[in-house]
């Protein structure tokens, strides 16, 4: 089985890729590992609607919970080694609280992003 459950922080700004397909939102989440320990800064995915809401409701230092499941690759770079890639393909994302409030968006703290039927992965 292939599932993860994250809560954590944003740690920059969603980017918000709008293909005309199929709008992606990437973005990193700071994930605190405990006391005295660095945070682990996880990748993180969000297809269609709920990336659209992503972009536009969350923000660097936003509270977010994300589940979803990993995802692996690889490329090969230009000097030819081959490095790889993992990342977290949200299926579900939570907001729990915002950095900053945006003064023309009014969404409550736990407002839930409704789950898009089809995932392209």
């Amino acid at each position: 089985m292939n599932q993860v459950t994250l809560i954590g922080n944003l740690a920059k700004d969603p980017e918000l890729i709008d293909k005309a397909e199929m709008p992606i939102c990437k973005f990193t989440i700071a994930v605190n590992n405990g006391k005295g320990k660095p945070a682990d800064y996880i990748p993180v995915t969000v297809f269609g609607t709920q990336g659209m809401n992503c972009s536009k409701f969350l923000q660097k230092g936003s509270k977010a919970a994300i589940s979803g499941r990993i995802r692996t690759g690889s490329y090969t770079n230009n000097e030819g080694k081959k490095i790889y890639t993992w990342e977290v393909v949200a299926s579900y994302v939570e907001f729990l609280s915002r950095a900053e409030p945006h003064e023309q968006d009014d969404v409550p703290v736990g407002f839930q992003n409704v789950t898009d039927d089809v995932t392209p992965f």
